[in-house]
Protein backbone atom coordinates (compact mmCIF):
# COMPACT_ATOMS: atom_id res chain seq x y z
CA UNK A 1 0.00 0.00 0.00
CA UNK A 2 1.29 3.54 -1.33
CA UNK A 3 0.57 4.95 2.26
CA UNK A 4 -0.99 4.17 5.70
CA UNK A 5 -4.90 5.07 4.57
CA UNK A 6 -4.29 5.93 1.17
CA UNK A 7 -2.91 3.94 -2.17
CA UNK A 8 -2.56 6.39 -4.41
CA UNK A 9 -2.22 10.15 -4.59
CA UNK A 10 -5.62 11.82 -3.89
CA UNK A 11 -4.95 14.51 -6.18
CA UNK A 12 -3.06 12.78 -9.00
CA UNK A 13 -4.14 9.45 -8.50
CA UNK A 14 0.12 8.52 -8.88
CA UNK A 15 2.12 6.43 -7.07
CA UNK A 16 5.37 7.36 -8.22
CA UNK A 17 6.13 9.56 -5.66
CA UNK A 18 6.38 9.26 -1.96
CA UNK A 19 3.18 10.06 0.26
CA UNK A 20 4.09 13.12 2.53
CA UNK A 21 0.66 14.61 3.57
CA UNK A 22 -3.30 14.54 4.00
CA UNK A 23 -3.18 11.62 1.34
CA UNK A 24 -0.97 14.12 -1.25
CA UNK A 25 2.13 12.91 -3.13
CA UNK A 26 5.34 15.24 -2.49
CA UNK A 27 4.46 17.14 -6.03
CA UNK A 28 0.59 17.64 -5.24
CA UNK A 29 1.57 18.68 -1.58
CA UNK A 30 3.90 21.00 -2.85
CA UNK A 31 1.66 22.51 -5.20
CA UNK A 32 -1.16 22.71 -2.57
CA UNK A 33 1.22 24.64 0.06
CA UNK A 34 2.00 27.34 -2.44
CA UNK A 35 -1.35 27.87 -3.60
CA UNK A 36 -2.18 28.63 0.17
CA UNK A 37 0.93 30.72 0.29
CA UNK A 38 -0.22 32.95 -2.98
CA UNK A 39 -4.11 32.88 -1.69
CA UNK A 40 -2.58 34.44 1.45
CA UNK A 41 -0.38 36.75 -0.19
CA UNK A 42 -3.53 38.35 -2.31
CA UNK A 43 -5.21 38.76 1.60
CA UNK A 44 -2.35 40.73 2.51
CA UNK A 45 -2.39 42.92 -0.10
CA UNK A 46 -6.37 43.52 0.53
CA UNK A 47 -7.78 41.45 -2.75
CA UNK A 48 -10.29 38.98 -0.24
CA UNK A 49 -11.01 41.85 1.71
CA UNK A 50 -12.89 43.84 -0.76
CA UNK A 51 -15.12 40.77 -1.08
CA UNK A 52 -15.30 39.74 2.48
CA UNK A 53 -17.82 42.41 3.71
CA UNK A 54 -20.67 41.95 6.42
CA UNK A 55 -23.54 41.55 3.70
CA UNK A 56 -21.24 39.37 1.37
CA UNK A 57 -20.41 36.80 4.27
CA UNK A 58 -24.06 36.94 5.73
CA UNK A 59 -25.32 35.91 2.30
CA UNK A 60 -23.03 32.99 1.79
CA UNK A 61 -23.04 32.03 5.25
CA UNK A 62 -26.20 32.18 6.70
CA UNK A 63 -28.32 32.75 3.77
CA UNK A 64 -26.32 29.76 1.44
CA UNK A 65 -25.10 28.18 4.55
CA UNK A 66 -21.58 27.48 2.75
CA UNK A 67 -18.77 26.46 4.78
CA UNK A 68 -15.66 28.63 5.88
CA UNK A 69 -13.69 26.64 3.44
CA UNK A 70 -15.69 27.44 0.50
CA UNK A 71 -16.25 30.90 0.90
CA UNK A 72 -12.43 31.20 1.38
CA UNK A 73 -12.17 29.18 -1.90
CA UNK A 74 -14.53 32.24 -3.72
CA UNK A 75 -12.53 34.91 -1.90
CA UNK A 76 -9.45 33.64 -2.43
CA UNK A 77 -8.26 33.50 1.02
CA UNK A 78 -8.27 30.15 3.90
CA UNK A 79 -10.96 29.33 5.77
CA UNK A 80 -9.05 31.23 9.15
CA UNK A 81 -9.63 34.40 7.49
CA UNK A 82 -13.22 33.92 6.72
CA UNK A 83 -13.56 33.11 10.46
CA UNK A 84 -11.87 36.14 11.49
CA UNK A 85 -14.09 38.24 9.61
CA UNK A 86 -17.45 36.32 10.43
CA UNK A 87 -16.50 37.21 14.08
CA UNK A 88 -15.04 40.83 13.30
CA UNK A 89 -18.74 41.37 12.16
CA UNK A 90 -20.59 39.67 14.67
CA UNK A 91 -22.19 37.22 12.52
CA UNK A 92 -22.89 34.27 14.89
CA UNK A 93 -21.09 30.80 13.85
CA UNK A 94 -22.81 27.24 14.02
CA UNK A 95 -21.71 24.96 16.46
CA UNK A 96 -20.59 21.21 15.34
CA UNK A 97 -24.00 20.16 15.52
CA UNK A 98 -25.35 22.27 13.12
CA UNK A 99 -22.51 22.30 10.45
CA UNK A 100 -22.58 18.54 10.58
CA UNK A 101 -26.38 18.43 9.72
CA UNK A 102 -25.75 20.90 7.12
CA UNK A 103 -22.70 19.06 5.50
CA UNK A 104 -24.94 16.30 5.43
CA UNK A 105 -27.73 17.76 3.67
CA UNK A 106 -25.19 18.55 1.11
CA UNK A 107 -23.29 15.12 1.27
CA UNK A 108 -20.63 16.73 1.95
CA UNK A 109 -19.68 14.19 4.99
CA UNK A 110 -16.82 11.90 2.97
CA UNK A 111 -15.22 9.23 5.27
CA UNK A 112 -12.58 6.37 4.10
CA UNK A 113 -13.27 2.62 4.61
CA UNK A 114 -11.96 -0.55 3.63
CA UNK A 115 -14.00 -3.20 1.79
CA UNK A 116 -14.02 -6.71 1.58
CA UNK A 117 -11.60 -6.74 -1.27
CA UNK A 118 -9.70 -4.99 1.49
CA UNK A 119 -9.62 -1.57 -0.77
CA UNK A 120 -9.84 1.71 0.52
CA UNK A 121 -12.71 3.17 -0.80
CA UNK A 122 -14.32 6.92 -0.22
CA UNK A 123 -18.17 6.80 0.91
CA UNK A 124 -20.54 9.94 1.27
CA UNK A 125 -22.53 9.20 4.57
CA UNK A 126 -26.38 9.67 4.46
CA UNK A 127 -28.82 11.71 6.41
CA UNK A 128 -30.97 9.66 7.90
CA UNK A 129 -34.53 11.27 7.25
CA UNK A 130 -37.23 10.53 10.04
CA UNK A 131 -40.19 11.96 11.66
CA UNK A 132 -38.51 14.59 14.18
CA UNK A 133 -42.25 15.61 15.61
CA UNK A 134 -43.12 11.64 16.29
CA UNK A 135 -42.54 12.68 19.99
CA UNK A 136 -44.34 15.66 20.17
CA UNK A 137 -47.86 14.72 20.18
CA UNK A 138 -49.24 12.04 22.20
CA UNK A 139 -50.72 8.87 20.23
CA UNK A 140 -50.64 5.23 20.64
CA UNK A 141 -47.72 4.51 18.32
CA UNK A 142 -45.96 7.26 20.28
CA UNK A 143 -46.54 6.25 24.23
CA UNK A 144 -45.32 2.16 22.36
CA UNK A 145 -42.08 3.25 20.96
CA UNK A 146 -41.69 5.30 24.58
CA UNK A 147 -42.03 2.18 26.05
CA UNK A 148 -39.52 0.48 23.73
CA UNK A 149 -36.94 2.86 24.40
CA UNK A 150 -37.56 2.41 28.42
CA UNK A 151 -36.67 -0.73 28.09
CA UNK A 152 -34.22 -1.47 25.16
CA UNK A 153 -33.04 2.45 24.17
CA UNK A 154 -30.93 5.27 25.45
CA UNK A 155 -30.04 8.59 24.64
CA UNK A 156 -26.62 10.60 25.18
CA UNK A 157 -25.21 13.81 24.50
CA UNK A 158 -22.40 13.02 21.87
CA UNK A 159 -18.81 14.23 21.76
CA UNK A 160 -20.19 17.05 19.60
CA UNK A 161 -23.19 18.25 21.18
CA UNK A 162 -25.62 16.41 19.61
CA UNK A 163 -28.32 14.52 21.21
CA UNK A 164 -28.32 10.94 20.17
CA UNK A 165 -30.86 7.75 20.27
CA UNK A 166 -29.86 4.65 20.32
CA UNK A 167 -31.86 1.31 19.98
CA UNK A 168 -30.86 -1.94 20.30
CA UNK A 169 -32.66 -5.80 20.07
CA UNK A 170 -32.01 -9.13 19.62
CA UNK A 171 -35.05 -9.72 17.35
CA UNK A 172 -34.38 -7.67 14.11
CA UNK A 173 -38.07 -7.61 13.58
CA UNK A 174 -38.73 -5.11 16.28
CA UNK A 175 -36.34 -2.46 15.43
CA UNK A 176 -37.69 -2.35 12.11
CA UNK A 177 -41.14 -1.63 13.17
CA UNK A 178 -39.58 0.64 14.99
CA UNK A 179 -38.19 2.71 12.42
CA UNK A 180 -41.28 2.15 10.38
CA UNK A 181 -43.48 3.79 13.10
CA UNK A 182 -41.02 6.87 13.48
CA UNK A 183 -40.74 7.07 9.61
CA UNK A 184 -36.78 6.71 9.61
CA UNK A 185 -34.75 5.23 7.06
CA UNK A 186 -31.62 4.50 9.35
CA UNK A 187 -29.84 1.67 8.23
CA UNK A 188 -29.99 -1.39 10.70
CA UNK A 189 -26.41 -2.11 12.34
CA UNK A 190 -25.36 -5.92 13.91
CA UNK A 191 -23.28 -6.77 16.62
CA UNK A 192 -22.00 -10.04 17.12
CA UNK A 193 -22.01 -11.80 20.33
CA UNK A 194 -18.71 -10.68 22.58
CA UNK A 195 -17.09 -11.71 25.36
CA UNK A 196 -15.25 -9.25 27.45
CA UNK A 197 -13.46 -10.19 31.07
CA UNK A 198 -16.47 -10.07 33.30
CA UNK A 199 -19.65 -10.28 31.36
CA UNK A 200 -20.76 -11.31 27.93
CA UNK A 201 -22.43 -9.18 25.63
CA UNK A 202 -25.33 -11.29 23.17
CA UNK A 203 -25.71 -10.27 19.67
CA UNK A 204 -28.28 -7.76 18.45
CA UNK A 205 -29.11 -5.15 15.94
CA UNK A 206 -29.40 -1.64 16.51
CA UNK A 207 -29.50 1.73 14.86
CA UNK A 208 -28.57 5.44 15.70
CA UNK A 209 -30.38 8.46 15.26
CA UNK A 210 -28.67 12.18 15.82
CA UNK A 211 -31.18 14.43 16.74
CA UNK A 212 -31.02 17.69 18.74
CA UNK A 213 -34.91 18.39 18.95
CA UNK A 214 -35.30 14.03 19.64
CA UNK A 215 -33.21 14.70 22.45
CA UNK A 216 -34.74 17.32 23.84
CA UNK A 217 -38.62 15.91 23.55
CA UNK A 218 -37.38 12.77 24.84
CA UNK A 219 -35.66 14.46 28.01
CA UNK A 220 -39.18 16.44 28.51
CA UNK A 221 -40.83 12.89 28.66
CA UNK A 222 -38.53 11.37 31.58
CA UNK A 223 -35.92 9.68 29.70
CA UNK A 224 -32.30 10.66 30.83
CA UNK A 225 -29.23 9.41 29.84
CA UNK A 226 -27.42 6.54 31.96
CA UNK A 227 -31.62 6.03 32.60
CA UNK A 228 -31.49 2.85 34.42
CA UNK A 229 -29.60 4.77 37.45
CA UNK A 230 -31.78 7.83 37.17
CA UNK A 231 -35.17 6.55 35.47
CA UNK A 232 -39.19 7.16 36.83
CA UNK A 233 -42.62 6.55 35.19
CA UNK A 234 -43.51 9.05 33.02
CA UNK A 235 -46.55 10.97 33.15
CA UNK A 236 -48.46 9.65 30.20
CA UNK A 237 -51.89 10.56 29.92
CA UNK A 238 -54.22 7.44 30.81
CA UNK A 239 -55.27 6.56 27.89
CA UNK A 240 -52.27 5.99 26.28
CA UNK A 241 -50.96 3.73 29.85
CA UNK A 242 -51.75 0.45 27.90
CA UNK A 243 -49.64 1.22 24.95
CA UNK A 244 -46.68 2.18 27.11
CA UNK A 245 -46.44 -0.83 28.78
CA UNK A 246 -47.03 -3.18 25.56
CA UNK A 247 -44.19 -1.41 24.46
CA UNK A 248 -41.74 -2.34 27.53
CA UNK A 249 -43.61 -5.37 27.50
CA UNK A 250 -42.13 -6.09 23.74
CA UNK A 251 -38.90 -4.91 24.45
CA UNK A 252 -37.92 -6.71 28.22
CA UNK A 253 -41.01 -8.79 29.32
CA UNK A 254 -41.10 -11.98 30.74
CA UNK A 255 -43.52 -14.76 31.49
CA UNK A 256 -42.66 -17.80 33.46
CA UNK A 257 -44.23 -19.91 36.05
CA UNK A 258 -43.08 -20.35 39.56
CA UNK A 259 -43.29 -23.25 41.79
CA UNK A 260 -43.48 -22.12 45.56
CA UNK A 261 -44.95 -23.99 48.65
CA UNK A 262 -46.67 -26.72 46.60
CA UNK A 263 -48.81 -23.79 44.34
CA UNK A 264 -47.90 -22.60 40.81
CA UNK A 265 -48.00 -18.83 40.28
CA UNK A 266 -47.52 -16.74 36.82
CA UNK A 267 -45.38 -14.25 36.86
CA UNK A 268 -45.56 -11.47 34.40
CA UNK A 269 -41.71 -9.06 34.73
CA UNK A 270 -40.37 -6.18 32.46
CA UNK A 271 -36.99 -4.82 33.06
CA UNK A 272 -36.05 -1.71 32.00
CA UNK A 273 -32.23 -1.56 31.44
CA UNK A 274 -30.29 1.41 29.60
CA UNK A 275 -27.51 0.01 27.04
Amino acid sequence: MWSRKYDKCEKCGKTSLEHVAQGLCRKCYTNKIETEHRNYERFKKGIPKAFLTKEKLTELYIDKQMSLSDIGRIAGCNRRSVHFHIRKFGIPLRNKAEARTIALDKGKFKYSRINDNGEIEEKTRDKIHFNENFFSKWSNEMAYVLGLIYTDGNITDTSIKMGRLTFAQREKEAVEKFLNLIGADSKILYRRREKYINTTAGESYYFHINSDMVYKQLLELGLTPNKSLSMAFPKIPDEYIRHFVRGCWDGDGTVYIEKRNGNLKLRLFVVLLSL
